[in-house]
């Protein structure tokens, strides 16, 4: 299972690498995303560093799952990213920003 976390960096989605980490998923990949400001800066995980992404259609591509802990407006903003793909979809927006996905 690979899977990518939107908005890694902040309390939310640190607390979902930490929910994965605790439940001892073992993930084949964990890809993690956050802003511009945070990109390239590695943030722990199971006892090894990830690295910071910023969100593109060619670093989603692959991924099963993907966990969203942005804003309505950063999640309306990659849905058309995300649309493109088949994959599961969790996100902590309002089900405004993904009600088209969800048909």
């Amino acid at each position: 299972m690979k899977i990518g976390i939107l908005g890694a960096t902040g309390a939310v989605g640190r607390q979902m690498l930490a929910c994965i980490e605790e439940r001892k998923l073992d993930p084949e990949e964990i890809r993690v995303f956050a802003s511009e400001r945070s990109a390239g800066k590695k943030i722990p995980f199971a006892g090894q560093e990830l690295t910071i992404e910023l969100v593109s259609q060619e670093r989603l591509n692959g991924l099963d799952f993907v966990l969203g802990a942005v804003s309505n407006a950063l999640s309306k903003q990659y849905r058309p990213l995300i649309e493109k793909l088949v994959l599961s979809i969790l996100t902590t927006a309002p089900p405004s920003a993904w009600k088209r996905v969800f048909r």
